[in-house]
């Protein structure tokens, strides 16, 4: 399988949900099913405010922003758990990961 792609390195990175995911909010936080894999998968608060994000079609700089202005947190601590999520969520097929 490939490695999936670094979004960080094109601001113009957009960041969708795969067509085969569903979400809902749970206990302050989210469940995703993979309808595709029947797999489910859950997110922590933080990893819910992402998926509403993600879910409008962002890009990464929007959300590097939502985490530093939402959880008061340094860019550098942003940009980490925001690759790490999406790397998360690209290996598991959540997302759609698109170039311009």
């Amino acid at each position: 399988m490939a490695e999936p792609q670094n979004p960080s390195s094109d601001d113009r990175t957009t960041i969708r949900p795969s067509d085969t995911v569903l979400a809902c909010e749970l206990g302050g936080g989210a469940a995703l099913l993979d309808t595709e894999a029947g797999a489910y998968f859950s997110l922590n608060r933080v990893g819910a405010a992402l998926w509403s994000q993600i879910e409008r079609s962002a890009t990464v700089p929007s959300l590097l922003g939502f985490i530093i202005e939402t959880f008061d947190v340094t860019e550098a601590t942003a940009r980490q758990d925001l690759d790490a999520l999406i790397a998360s969520l690209a290996e598991h097929r959540l997302i759609r990961i698109e170039s311009p």
